[in-house]
């Protein structure tokens, strides 16, 4: 009844380095969901080369949309051009200097805090950084740090959720007050963006401005799912006691 499940809560990393002992393609089961994980080089060749064949869809995928939405790493093959061509606009080159700024102050934070001698929870800190790092870049650094604390604390905690969801355990205490936070606080930034204007040169900013070919502009719905999306590298680190936690 449970397949793998049991498994993966005592040891997650164990079980997903385990596969490729078992062949090519292996079947890992987690309660009634089944899925096939390619652990050949060529199989993971032609998965991601060929996004028409193995598009996205299934039970994992709609878990994680209730929090990432229809965005580009969750959105079917049919919809991930035009959202492509919307996002690149913002990592040409000229708006990575912007972006290398946001990162230099980000970064100063907590090495300013940190003393010789301390032991420092690596992973926690790097994926404070690097959430930071994206609020800061949507946002703007003149935006209140309220307000950039408030969307970093609705994503962990609705990105964990989300995580827990797919082999259907229990998603722990405020996931779904998250989730309505984050769509709540994304939907307030897009509004007040539009009402104050131009002058602005932040991510959110150039996701407002884009345009498709055809002149159309991002609804609603997918400036939500495209900010959540830009929110999804930062994700969790493994838990202190997983095999790849380690202190420095």
């Amino acid at each position: 009844m449970l397949g793998h499940l049991p498994a993966l809560v005592r040891d997650p990393t164990g079980l997903l380095g385990r596969p490729s002992r078992y062949g090519d393609l292996v079947e890992v089961r987690l309660g009634p969901n089944r899925t096939m994980v390619p652990c050949h080089p060529e199989l993971l060749r032609q998965v991601h080369a060929d996004d028409r064949t193995f598009d996205k869809g299934g039970a994992v995928h709609r878990r994680f949309r209730r929090v990432l939405g229809n965005g580009p790493a969750t959105c079917a093959h049919a919809d991930h051009r035009r959202q492509r061509r919307l996002l690149q606009p913002e990592f040409r080159p000229e708006r990575l200097a912007g972006y290398a700024t946001v990162m230099t102050r980000e970064a100063a934070q907590p090495a300013a805090s940190w003393r010789d001698g301390e032991v420092v929870e690596v992973f926690p800190a790097c994926y404070r950084f690097t959430l930071r790092v994206v609020a800061r870049s949507l946002l703007g650094t003149e935006a209140p740090d309220a307000l950039a604390d408030r969307l970093q604390h609705a994503f962990e905690t609705a990105l964990a959720g989300a995580l827990r969801r797919v082999p259907m355990l229990p998603t722990g205490a405020g996931y779904h007050a998250a989730v309505r936070t984050l769509r709540r606080t994304v939907a307030e930034l897009v509004r007040d963006r539009r009402a104050d204007g131009t002058g602005h040169t932040d991510l959110l900013a150039g996701l407002l401005a884009a345009r498709d070919e055809d002149g159309s502009t991002l609804s609603d719905t997918e400036l939500h799912d495209q900010v959540v999306t830009l929110l999804l590298p930062a994700r969790r680190p493994p838990p202190p006691d997983s095999p790849g936690h380690c202190a420095c």
